[in-house]
């Protein structure tokens, strides 16, 4: 639908889990629910929750993002000279193509 470039792309889905996760840790009722749930005592010590939740999603957003870009990468001629053939012609891989 939309062609952005991955700088782009990194910075709105940012922009979408700061949100996600912005809601999460301020609204009342919610931020209340998840310190009873993990036993957290302090306002300070839940906050640094949601910096390590924010921290440890983009990790994984942009790791994806890198390894789903770089997913058809050849090095050299790798796609030619496979077991010492010449790819579908049969020939021998001897000194280049």
């Amino acid at each position: 639908m939309f062609n952005f470039t991955p700088h782009s792309e990194l910075t709105l889905y940012a922009t979408i889990l700061f949100f996600v996760t912005n809601y999460m840790c301020t609204n009342a009722k919610m931020s209340s629910d998840i310190m009873k749930m993990f036993s957290i005592k302090n306002k300070d010590n839940f906050k640094m929750l949601c910096v390590l939740v924010f921290a440890v999603a983009f990790y994984f957003v942009s790791d994806g993002m890198v390894h789903r870009r770089t997913q058809g990468f050849r090095v050299g001629g790798q796609d030619d000279c496979i077991a010492g053939t010449g790819g579908n012609t049969g020939n021998p891989c001897i000194g280049g193509r």
